[in-house]
C-alpha cells in the first residue's frame, strides 16, 4: 500500500508541476478530497491512460471466464483465479462471439454473453466424419466412444471421437466437441494493456 501511495503522490506531483509550468503563474489547483480511493483512481488513470479503461481491438486483455452450453448449462471450461486467460482482442485468437463480448467491456466489468454456434465453433460438418483403416492405428483398432488426439500435417492437434468400429476400420468424428452448440460465457475483464 505504501508503494502504491508513493506512486500516486509521484504521479500527482509530476502532473501538478507540469500544469504549473504551462499555466505560467496560474494558481495551483488543490484536490479537495485526498482519500486513498480517490488517489488510487487518479494514479490508475494517469499510469494506464483513460483509453485503457475500455477494451478495444488490438488491446492485450486478461479475463476470468466460465463457459457452458446454452441448452443444458453444462460447464465445459473455466479459468483459474490465479491464471486468467490472456489474448489480443480482435486478433483471431478467440472464437468470434467471445471476442465480440469482450470488446467494449470496462475494466473489472462482469457480464454474461450468449451466442450461437456460428459465432462459436461452427456447425457440425459431416465431412469431418472420416474413416481410417486398421493400419492407421498400428494394427489395433480403437474402441467405440474412445477419444483420440491426432495431429494434422502442420502439427496442429485435433481431438477425435471414435463413432463406429468394424473389423477393418474405425470412423472418427473430427468436429470440435462444441461444434453445433450455442454457448454462454460468464466473463470478467481483469486487465487491459
Amino acid at each position: 500500500m505504501k508503494k502504491e501511495l508513493l506512486l500516486c503522490l509521484s504521479v500527482i506531483v509530476l502532473f501538478a508541476a507540469g500544469c504549473s509550468a504551462e499555466d505560467k503563474g496560474a494558481e495551483k489547483a488543490q484536490p479537495k478530497d485526498l482519500s486513498a480511493s480517490k488517489y488510487e483512481a487518479t494514479a490508475e488513470q494517469a499510469v494506464k491512460g483513460e483509453k485503457k479503461m475500455i477494451a478495444k481491438k488490438g488491446d492485450k486483455v486478461k479475463v476470468q471466464y466460465e463457459g457452458s452450453t446454452t441448452a443444458d448449462g453444462k460447464v465445459f471450461d473455466k479459468s483459474r483465479p490465479e491464471s486468467p486467460l490472456e489474448f489480443t482482442l480482435g486478433a483471431g485468437q478467440m472464437i468470434k462471439g467471445f471476442d465480440k463480448a469482450v470488446e467494449g467491456m470496462k475494466l473489472n466489468e462482469e457480464k454474461t454473453a450468449a451466442f450461437s454456434c456460428e459465432e462459436g465453433y461452427g456447425k457440425r460438418d459431416e465431412k469431418m466424419m472420416m474413416k481410417f483403416k486398421k493400419d492407421f492405428f498400428g494394427g489395433k483398432l480403437p474402441s467405440k466412444g474412445q477419444e483420440l488426439s491426432l495431429q494434422d500435417q502442420s502439427g496442429y492437434p485435433h481431438r477425435a471421437v471414435v463413432t463406429e468400429v468394424t473389423e477393418e476400420e474405425a470412423t472418427l468424428d473430427l468436429n470440435h466437441f462444441l461444434a453445433g452448440k450455442d454457448l454462454t460465457f460468464k466473463i470478467k475483464l481483469v486487465s487491459i494493456e
